[in-house]
């Protein structure tokens, strides 16, 4: 074998880095890549824009299920291989039946601890140090194959989840060429993962990044962090109105007002008492609140 034929699937920021790691490879060509429908448009059109600049077809099939037609447009690809990232509809089997040497999921959390969606938004809500992206077989059962590689890397308490991406799109890169490698040199090992610490995330929703001045100062600081734009951000209500969160770093205060209580400030920041010690909010989209004020709903 001179050159690895790949079908590539997926869409977003991690994607682009990982397709673009495969199109460098002079031992690699990319038969198509597929891009999901259920995804924005400006999303799905920066990993295009890629494909179409090297004469990649780029492929949309609408319900994988039951098209038959592009099933067979697969088998006409001769795929050895799929390498998927962030595509975000389940692959049924007739088509991971198709690659002669199998179908890789490069998922952006340690399995099977982190199986799910939003993962690397749940594992700063839950205030991991490190993070370990995985490559595992494909089944028809979302991120539960054997893993075949991983590559973890840190994080500091002053990341967003917008440093962790930049974080998995270059180990990405990585595990990519990785895999390639492995593949041609017949060093590829499958281990099966160990559903005892098996944990599934479900998918977050806007709703869910609802402050609570009662959690630990860490734990709002957490959640802020997972939430930056363009998530939809941490918040609280106030009177009826919606406010959030872009900024804000745990301090430590010792007052005894409750929790919600503004309790000291400036002419660009506040601080809110927790459930422990203290928020300095740095960046909300309203920050004219009084000493003393409650930050909370009315009824």
């Amino acid at each position: 074998m001179e050159q690895l034929r790949v079908l590539f699937w997926g869409y977003d920021e991690t994607a682009k880095s990982s397709l673009t790691a495969l199109l460098s490879l002079s031992n690699v060509q990319v038969v198509g890549v597929v891009v999901p429908p259920n995804r924005d448009e400006s999303m799905i059109m920066k990993i295009q824009e890629i494909a179409r600049n090297t004469d990649t077809t780029v492929y949309c099939p609408k319900k994988l299920s039951t098209d038959t037609e592009f099933l067979r447009t697969v088998e006409r690809l001769l795929p050895d291989v799929y390498i998927v990232d962030s595509y975000s509809m389940l692959i049924p089997k007739d088509f991971l039946d198709l690659p002669t040497i199998g179908a890789f999921n490069i998922h952006p959390g340690r399995l099977s601890a982190y199986r799910g969606a939003h993962v690397l938004n749940w594992a700063l809500i839950n205030g991991e140090s490190e993070i370990t992206v995985t490559v595992h077989c494909m089944t028809e059962i979302f991120d539960s194959g054997d893993i075949v590689l991983e590559k973890s890397f840190k994080v500091s308490f002053l990341d967003t989840i917008l440093t962790v991406f930049d974080k998995v799109s270059h180990v990405n890169r990585e595990l990519v060429k990785m895999l390639v490698s492995s593949i041609f040199n017949g060093t590829l090992e499958r281990v099966p993962q160990n559903e005892q610490y098996a944990k599934h995330y479900r998918v977050r929703k806007p709703e869910d990044g609802m402050i609570d001045w009662d959690m630990t100062n860490i734990e709002i600081y957490n959640l802020i962090r997972a939430l930056v734009p363009p998530w939809p951000g941490a918040f609280f209500c106030k009177d009826g109105e919606k406010i959030i969160i872009n900024e804000a770093y745990p301090i430590s205060f010792a007052n005894n007002s409750p929790p919600g209580t503004v309790v000291a400030k400036s002419s660009n920041s506040f601080c809110v008492i927790t459930g422990s010690q203290c928020l300095l909010v740095k960046r909300a989209s309203c920050m004219d609140f009084s000493f003393g004020e409650m930050l909370r709903d009315t009824d």
